[in-house]
């Protein structure tokens, strides 16, 4: 009741008054002063995380060159199947992985993911076809071995370089459960384990079978090939 009787009279003498708000012009300033410095910060970091999924994308694709360039080397079809079969599981997550993270940090600019991803993609079987070149062409055996192997090794290191620093290191930093994450990883090494004891007996075994291989080349692969590294690398 007193507060309609004081609203009606203020609707009759009409003298209503604003309802004023003191505010602070420092304090405003301030803000605008906190927003104004924050802003080349946020532009910073998109710079800078541009330039980590790029050359996250490069690197990435120079290791697909050498995955698909230790494939293209291989001289017997066993070689060949096991090495297609570990990359072919490996790839697989990888791709995701690489995909997932350069369109996260790069979400307004589709043709720049677009043609990364395709830059990536192409650079295994680009490998592939190098490798097979320079195992097929004429030349000093060495030298040719030799470049092979050095290449390989390179391969080699960058399987382990991703394996263990770009792809492991950054699935660890999530809410899943670790003892799950590291059973899937055993289960990766044993998968390819078994796939290179199946394909290495039956190999041995066609090698006893037949006289003809008995017979060994020295131009062909006089050093040691690292390629069974890469086959009992993780399909991670």
């Amino acid at each position: 009741m007193v507060c309609f009787f004081f609203r009606q009279v203020l609707l009759e003498d009409g003298t209503g008054a604003e309802l004023t708000i003191p505010v602070d012009n420092r304090l405003l300033n301030r803000h605008s002063l906190v927003v104004e410095e924050a802003a080349p910060w946020v532009v910073s970091d998109e710079k800078s995380n541009f330039l980590k999924s790029l050359t996250f994308a490069a690197a990435m694709s120079f290791h697909s060159l050498l995955e698909g360039f230790a494939l293209g080397v291989q001289d017997s079809q066993t070689a060949i199947i096991t090495l297609f079969l570990s990359l072919l599981l490996h790839k697989s997550i990888e791709s995701f992985s690489v995909g997932l993270q350069i369109s996260r940090s790069n979400s307004n600019k589709k043709k720049t993911v677009i043609f990364t991803i395709l830059v990536y993609a192409f650079m295994t079987p680009l490998g592939s076809v190098l490798g097979s070149v320079l195992q097929n062409v004429g030349g000093a055996s060495f030298t040719k071995q030799f470049v092979i192997v050095l290449l390989e090794s390179a391969a080699a290191g960058t399987f382990i370089y991703v394996t263990f620093l770009e792809i492991l290191a950054a699935e660890k930093n999530n809410r899943f459960n670790s003892l799950k994450q590291l059973a899937a990883i055993l289960s990766g090494f044993i998968l390819i384990l078994m796939l290179q004891i199946m394909f290495g007996h039956e190999a041995h075994g066609h090698a006893h079978g037949d006289p003809a291989s008995s017979n060994h080349d020295p131009s062909i692969n006089p050093i040691p090939s690292v390629s069974s590294f890469l086959v009992s690398s993780p399909a991670i």
